[in-house]
């Protein structure tokens, strides 16, 4: 009795071990969400602070949960965690906000969420895009990496190799 192969998170490696590249590239994405939950909690450092009433902390936190849902949707082996992971970006921007009404200088802003989740949306989408055409690319190319139609056709055992009768 075969058993399932077991679900990867990251590419490159058997038995559904993590790699070392899969492991770097979590622990970077997991310690980036920590310091921007860290950064965000800090009294008084609001990226508003920048360059007052011209929305530039809008775009920045547009940007950054863009990036945040994009990585784990386009660079995780299994499409369900790397979406899974991703749509979490988007509660925890949420649950940011909501620490923010206790703290000084800090407060709950509804147009913060929406730009939130307007990033993580345009990650995810993003991501998708960029797996789909990944997945064109090697659908179209052959399993050594030649276009479908470029193996030769006399090669014994190819599909255009047999005796015309």
């Amino acid at each position: 009795m075969m058993g399932k192969k077991p679900y990867q998170v990251f590419s490159g490696s058997p038995g559904g071990r993590l790699s070392i590249t899969g492991v770097t590239l979590m622990v970077l994405w997991l310690a980036g969400l920590g310091v921007l939950f860290g950064y965000s909690l800090i009294p008084n450092a609001g990226l508003s602070s920048f360059v007052p009433g011209s929305g530039f902390d809008k775009i920045a936190r547009f940007l950054v949960f863009a990036a945040f849902a994009f990585v784990p949707a386009a660079f995780f082996e299994s499409v369900r965690y790397g979406l899974l992971a991703a749509s979490c970006v988007a509660p925890f921007g949420f649950v940011i906000e909501f620490l923010q009404r206790g703290i000084s200088g800090r407060n709950f802003s509804p147009e913060d969420i929406i730009s939130n989740n307007l990033g993580t949306l345009l990650g995810i989408g993003l991501a998708v895009g960029w797996r789909l055409v990944r997945f064109r690319r090697q659908a179209m190319q052959g399993p050594a990496g030649k276009e479908e139609g470029a193996e030769g056709a006399g090669t014994p055992g190819s599909p255009g190799s047999e005796a015309v009768g």
